[in-house]
């Protein structure tokens, strides 16, 4: 009884160590990103519409300031970040790693922001909020 109470304990505590571990990594925000509709809004009709999510993950870390990239297929990605005014506040190319991630601080203020991500020179875009 007393080996089958501890081996309960080991796996409690591994489990509470996991969970708190996989807490951590997912600190940011998940922003999603769409393709622009075309001008005027009318797509031609299809039996398989083109899929109009963007091939990478971005999330937003407001507790840190930063922004997160994540492509694992070695996409050319470049971004612009735009306040509620309309106004460019910060921009880049990503350099993704061995491990096909990218960081950076942008500096955002208070406020709603727009990001357009291209990948392989195509437009995406997706909205996110820094709160005080």
């Amino acid at each position: 009884m007393k080996r089958l109470v501890s081996i309960l304990m080991a796996m409690l505590t591994f489990c509470l160590l996991t969970l708190e571990g996989s807490a951590k990594v997912n600190a940011g925000t998940q922003i999603s990103l769409r393709r622009s509709h075309p001008i005027g809004g009318a797509t031609r009709p299809s039996k398989a519409p083109a899929n109009t999510l963007a091939p990478i993950e971005v999330a937003y870390d407001e507790s840190n300031d930063v922004l997160y990239f994540y492509d694992e297929y070695d996409d050319t990605v470049s971004f612009l970040i735009y306040d509620d005014e309309g106004v460019c506040v910060s921009q880049g190319a990503c350099a993704f790693d061995e491990n096909h991630s990218y960081s950076i601080s942008p500096g955002l203020e208070t406020g709603s922001y727009t990001i357009v991500v291209l990948i392989n020179d195509v437009e995406y875009y997706g909205f996110f909020d820094v709160e005080e």
